[in-house]
């Protein structure tokens, strides 16, 4: 399977919302700030259902 940039972006998606959970966390306000940031800064992955999964929050 080629790895699309659906995919691609995916993954990104997935390793900010990683990250910002690592932040969390860790309790670090700056970093949980810069972390929300870069994850609205991502545009949401493209829900393969209708209805928004748990990858709202």
């Amino acid at each position: 399977m080629a790895i699309t940039t659906r995919i691609r972006k995916k993954k990104k998606y997935r390793k900010a919302v990683l990250n910002l959970r690592a932040a969390i966390k860790r309790g670090n306000a700056e970093a949980i700030r810069i972390r929300r940031e870069q994850l609205q800064a991502l545009p949401k992955p493209r829900q393969r259902y209708a209805r928004e999964g748990h990858s709202a929050s």
